[in-house]
């Protein structure tokens, strides 16, 4: 009789312990889902050439990036476009835009202008961070 009550104490008190390793696991998963990361990125030109500052973001796996365009340029509409995440769209001075994605897969992922390939691009750097 008393080993079963000590059987019964130790199993109790097993499932608590992997409850809680669940809950654990559970909680650091949303935690890394809920990241978001906001940045500001403006299009400038520097010596007679077109780049988009800062020209390399990297952010962690499973983010959700939320980027502001700004064109500070005086030479018209600019392109800004990541393919690997479909993102794209076109800047025009003075009229900032927002745009989200999620960065659902590591790697580096070239950022660039889609209307003037002559502009320099970036990089996006997407981690697998835990």
């Amino acid at each position: 009789m008393k080993n079963r009550i000590v059987l019964a104490g130790i199993l109790i008190v097993a499932a608590l312990s992997a409850g809680l390793l669940v809950s654990k696991s559970d909680a650091q998963e949303k935690e890394t889902q809920a990241r978001v990361i906001k940045q500001s990125i403006v299009n400038i030109e520097f010596q007679g050439t077109k780049v988009w500052v800062p020209s390399y973001l990297v952010v962690p796996k499973g983010a959700k990036v939320e980027l502001k365009l700004i064109n500070d340029t005086k030479s018209g509409v600019h392109g800004f476009t990541i393919p690997d995440f479909n993102v794209k769209t076109e800047v025009a001075p003075g009229k900032p835009k927002e745009l989200s994605f999620i960065a659902d897969r590591t790697g580096i992922f070239p950022i660039n202008c889609h209307m003037h390939p002559a502009h320099i691009g970036g990089q996006l750097v997407v981690l697998d961070i835990k």
